[in-house]
């Protein structure tokens, strides 16, 4: 097999995983870009738009569209904060935090599935390779280059998030 049919094979494989959480999330109610907001949230607390857009490499107005849509639908909420009310803070609610921790549940599911099959040994030697391969590659772009490229053209497209 060539190095340009393993390529292909590993982006293959990536956006087949991919698809399937799309699908979960979807299924579970979730559109595009929530997740990564709800688990954030659930792992460090309530925060600001900007704290979330700085994680998430994206723009305020792109995390503020995502904000509005999760708070109609009970996931988060949106308070003042006191010390600076032209600021405002983001928290989960219960109902995002249960929506998210399924859902969670149901992508290391998907990962499960994912690896079935490999042992301990051959996940230790999987993710070996995986960094030598992003080592390679870090002297043509950095990890935070290449996110901050995909997220930016992410932004561009018209995303499900976006119809109000």
């Amino acid at each position: 097999m060539s190095l340009k049919e393993i390529v292909r094979e590993m982006n293959r494989t990536m956006f087949m995983h991919r698809y399937v959480i799309h699908k979960t999330a979807s299924a579970s109610g979730l559109y595009y870009g929530q997740p990564p907001i709800l688990e954030y949230l659930m792992e460090n607390g309530e925060c600001t738009q900007t704290c979330l857009a700085e994680f998430l490499h994206v723009s305020p107005a792109s995390v503020a569209v995502s904000i509005k849509r999760m708070q109609k639908s009970g996931l988060v909420k949106k308070v003042a904060d006191e010390g600076d009310l032209r600021c405002n803070r983001i928290s989960i609610t219960p109902t995002g935090k249960g929506l998210i921790s399924d859902f969670r549940k149901e992508c290391d599911s998907v990962d499960k599935q994912l690896f079935a099959g490999f042992s301990d040994e051959d996940i230790a030697q999987f993710r070996s390779y995986l960094e030598r391969l992003r080592g390679n590659i870090s002297d043509l772009a950095s990890p935070e280059e290449a996110i901050n490229y995909f997220s930016r053209v992410s932004e561009k497209k018209p995303k499900e998030d976006n119809a109000e």
